[in-house]
Formats: structure tokens, C-alpha cells, sequence
């Protein structure tokens, strides 16, 4: 410890979470880091601290290479996630729920190993980067569910945030049948969008109901669309 003293010295509180009544998860990171003066802050050396409120007690220390902490948010994904959910809620998708969700990041960590640059550590270096999670950022929505429906994590995901926005609408598949169930359009169907224009779109979905808000980006434009099950029963 005392070689790295100068170093460790140095870190600044970055991000923290609630895990639970007594416990937070706080990342540390240098002060370039914090202050978003470093180029990639993310792919940067952190350190992530278990620390319990309680008994005013540090329980564990991780750098963001740690494969035990891999190992731990891996197997124990809902907890980081959904450590305030109740007994009656729905849990998302994750790693350690669902088999699928499990190859995607199996699949993702091989990808940072084989590629350039890549390795074993920065595929853990990518996948801790996750932590701290923010509240309410991942969506337990049973149309984002795994285990019922295949779709492409390109362009949507059990986590809310903003992702490229295709040229087509997204497909969703049913799982055991492979059949098309439905399709999500973002932005405004029959406009063309203007030529390199930069489009994003974030969506926000009803956490049991089929409801979705998608909120599209191209360049200074914005277009809110709300997405509703369609029902040809209940056409004239």
C-alpha cells in the first residue's frame, strides 16, 4: 500500500449507490478523472470501496479490473440493480437472471478480448464501468424481457438510455416461436431524414403495461412519439 501511497492519495470520490439499508458501493478515480479532464474517463484506473454505513466499516476494496467483483456483480446482477425493488416488483433481464442476457455479455466481454488493444482486463475494466448504477435506469418491462421476446440490443435495451435510431422499426421476436410479435417505429414514419444527420433516440417503457415513450433527436430536431399496443380487434 505504501508504495502506491502517492496515487491513492490523490483519488477523488467519483460516484456512489445504495445497495441496501446499511451498504454503499462508492467509485474512486483521480481527479482528471472526476472533473471529465481525462480522455475516456471510464477506461481509466478506479477503485471501487463496499462501505457500511452502520458500523462506519470498509468491507471490501476493488481496482476496476477485479475479477472477484466481476465474479460478484455477474452473479449477484439484481442486487446492483434493483436494490430497492420490494418483493412484488419485477426484475429486469441481467446476467444472473436470464440465460440470454448472460450470452450478450459473455459475447461483449469476448469481443473487448479478442480486439485490438483488447484483453481479459479491459473486458472487465468495460463491464465494471456499469458501476455505480443509477437509479431507476434499468427497465423491468416484460416487452424488454429476454426470456419472452429477442431483439436487437443496438438499438434497445433493458437500460434507458440513448442509442442510435435505425432506418427500420424494431423487431421484436418471440422467443420460443421465433415468429415476429410486433415492431416499435421511432421518430416520424414517411419522413426522410436529412442526409449525415445524427439521430438518437431514448425510449422509456411502462413497467408492466405495453406502453412506450420514445424521445428521437435528429441534429436540433426532436420528435416525442408514444408507442400503444395495436389491436385489430378493436379497429371498426
Amino acid at each position: 500500500l505504501y508504495k502506491n501511497f502517492e496515487q491513492i492519495r490523490w483519488l477523488r470520490m467519483w460516484k456512489m449507490q445504495i445497495l441496501d439499508e446499511d451498504h454503499l458501493l462508492i467509485k474512486y478515480a483521480s481527479e482528471d478523472v472526476v472533473t471529465l479532464r481525462s480522455y475516456e474517463p471510464n477506461s481509466q484506473h478506479s477503485f471501487f470501496v463496499v462501505y457500511n454505513m452502520a458500523t462506519t466499516e470498509v468491507l471490501g476494496v476493488y481496482e476496476n479490473t477485479s475479477e472477484k467483483l466481476l465474479n460478484i456483480f455477474e452473479n449477484f446482477c439484481d442486487n446492483f440493480r434493483n436494490s430497492g425493488l420490494n418483493g412484488e416488483s419485477r426484475y429486469t433481464s441481467s446476467p444472473s437472471n436470464n440465460v440470454y442476457a448472460n450470452l450478450i455479455q459473455q459475447r461483449f466481454k469476448q469481443t473487448i478480448i479478442s480486439a485490438k488493444n483488447g484483453g481479459a482486463s479491459e473486458a472487465r475494466k468495460r463491464v465494471l464501468a456499469q458501476l455505480p448504477i443509477s437509479a431507476q435506469s434499468y427497465s423491468p418491462s416484460p416487452l424488454l424481457d429476454l426470456s419472452l421476446f429477442s431483439y436487437d440490443e443496438k438499438w434497445v435495451s433493458v437500460m434507458e438510455r440513448p442509442k442510435a435510431c435505425g432506418e427500420h422499426p424494431i423487431r421484436f421476436y418471440g422467443r420460443e416461436c421465433g415468429l415476429l410479435k410486433f415492431k416499435i417505429y421511432a421518430g416520424v414514419q414517411g419522413r426522410n431524414p436529412p442526409p449525415q444527420a445524427r439521430r438518437l433516440v431514448a425510449f422509456t417503457f411502462h413497467p408492466t403495461d405495453p406502453f412506450a415513450i420514445s424521445v428521437q433527436r435528429t441534429n436540433l430536431e426532436y420528435v416525442v412519439n408514444f408507442h400503444v399496443r395495436h389491436d385489430l380487434r378493436e379497429l371498426p
